[in-house]
């Protein structure tokens, strides 16, 4: 028998993970995380909202979401440190990348990320588009890997 494990969130207890894809949103402003958030919850996603890189990282940890929303341009911890602990961090699994940026220039990808699927944003982003995008992301499938004797 599968015991159920517990989750606490910000102080909330939960009984258990959320079954449906779980959706972190990182962003410095509430308006955004707010309008990006109903979107999202409006599209069948259960959401999880961060305002700056440390609380994503401790929720990225406690929560184990299935796609991270991230602003790159974010005041204290900023979206491109937040991916720099990630690649670093070794106890993170599969985990999609949604990255908004406000430059306007993603064709210039420092980034390698192989945990998972990363797109790019440009922000601000129509919430019904990032919604969309989201969901395009989450249903593509995650790679197999086959052992070879």
């Amino acid at each position: 028998m599968w015991g159920v494990e517990r989750y606490s969130y910000r102080g909330e207890e939960l009984d258990e993970r959320p079954m449906r894809n779980l959706i972190l949103i990182v962003d410095d402003d509430p308006a955004i995380r707010e309008l990006y958030g109903e979107a999202l919850t409006e599209a069948g996603l259960d959401v999880i909202c961060a305002s700056d890189g440390n609380e994503a990282l401790d929720d990225v940890h406690l929560l184990q979401p299935d796609l991270v929303v991230l602003d790159l341009l974010m005041s204290r911890v900023s979206g491109q440190e937040v991916l720099r602990r990630l690649q670093r961090d070794e106890g993170i699994g599969h985990l999609d990348l949604l990255m908004l940026t406000a430059e306007g220039n993603t064709e210039v990808d420092p980034f390698d990320w192989p945990r998972g699927e990363k797109a790019w944003m440009v922000k601000p982003a129509d919430p019904k588009d990032l919604a969309d995008r989201v969901k395009g992301i989450l249903c593509r499938p995650i790679p197999s890997f086959h052992l070879c004797c």
